[in-house]
């Protein structure tokens, strides 16, 4: 799923805080042990915080803040990932235009690995009436084509996702991933 798939599947932030509760309840009822869906609320004062981890890699965090909803995902197989150089950096504008009110969340230690913001997608939406409460993202439309939306529960498009991947050989070969 790219972003601009993504964009507009988005539920208002009511209706988004709801489904992330309820996937975190199902989640734990059906495995308790072993959660990959969780919610919390009142993490920070006012601000509760989603979240899914994969368990390989790739994860995503949604933050209800007052001022707005900010979603961060990792996909470790994107061409976005931090990890394609050294020293890690970030794709060129991901967090270009991330309001000032949203702003300190990639700061978050929680959100950091190795005292680094890993991220290959943000999406964030400032609340309030007019044009400045749509859904936004930085540079993301322009992204390639095989980033993938961390949002996916469907094993049918995870499958999808999996067969479609890509890996370049040593010698330079592309291979499907099985």
């Amino acid at each position: 799923m790219t972003v601009q798939t993504l964009l507009p599947l988005l539920p208002d932030p009511d209706a988004l805080l709801a489904r992330c509760r309820a996937l975190a309840l199902l989640d734990f009822a059906l495995d308790a042990d072993i959660p990959t869906h969780g919610f919390v609320s009142e993490w920070r004062g006012g601000v509760d915080l989603a979240w899914r981890d994969n368990g390989s890699g790739d994860q995503y965090a949604v933050v209800f803040d007052p001022a707005g909803v900010f979603l961060h995902g990792f996909d470790h197989e994107s061409d976005a990932t931090p990890w394609r150089e050294s020293p890690r950096a970030h794709w060129h504008g991901l967090l270009d235009g991330l309001p000032a009110s949203l702003a300190h969340y990639p700061a978050a230690p929680e959100f950091r690995f190795d005292g680094f913001f890993d991220a290959t997608v943000c999406v964030w939406r400032e609340r309030g009436p007019g044009p400045g409460s749509a859904v936004r993202s930085s540079s993301l439309l322009t992204r390639p084509t095989g980033l993938t939306g961390c949002s996916s529960f469907s094993p049918m498009a995870a499958r999808t996702r999996t067969s479609a991947s890509r890996r370049t050989t040593t010698s330079g070969a592309s291979t499907a991933t099985p």
